[in-house]
């Protein structure tokens, strides 16, 4: 925080300060916000004016208000589908291989991508979709919970990946 002159800085033809007492001044203090002293029953004796609060710009690579970059978050969605070609009995757990799907380019997959903390996954059986405590993606397939379901043959079943990546842009 930057404590400056409270005749340096003015708004409109009014000053914005707040009386702060000294030991209260390492907290986050919004401008224009006043801070009581904690000391009610004598007055404090050190109180100090704030009239602006700077943020200052570290180096780069450090964490901190982004001054005159700006952060552009990136989605990146990639979408599998499946036919069944039979019936999928789901009185105990299956197992759907990911090079059964294609991607959204009708072009055969041999996994799917692993999203780690940076996304998820959402499942759509005839185009509803589904819980997610009621499958697990992996790389290599699919795995659906029991729940004494049936899935019929010919019902579309699409598994969309969402990730994100984060671009810095100066």
């Amino acid at each position: 925080m930057d404590y400056t002159d409270k005749r340096q800085f003015k708004k409109h033809g009014k000053r914005r300060s707040a009386v702060v007492c000294v030991p209260e001044r390492k907290k986050r203090i919004r401008r224009n916000q006043k801070v009581p002293c904690r000391k009610r029953k004598r007055k404090c004796k050190k109180k100090i004016i704030v009239t602006r609060i700077v943020y200052k710009q570290g180096p780069p690579g450090q964490q901190g208000p982004p001054g005159d970059a700006s952060i552009r978050i990136i989605p990146d969605v990639r979408r599998y589908f499946f036919v069944a070609d039979t019936d999928i009995d789901l009185s105990k757990t299956q197992m759907i291989p990911a090079n059964r799907f294609i991607n959204d380019d009708g072009e055969p997959v041999n996994e799917f991508v692993e999203l780690g903390d940076e996304g998820y996954y959402n499942l759509y059986v005839n185009a509803v979709l589904q819980e997610g405590k009621i499958y697990n993606v992996n790389p290599n397939a699919l795995t659906i919970y029991s729940n004494e379901e049936v899935i019929y043959a010919s019902t579309l079943i699409i598994l969309e990946a969402v990730g994100f990546s984060i671009k810095r842009i100066h």
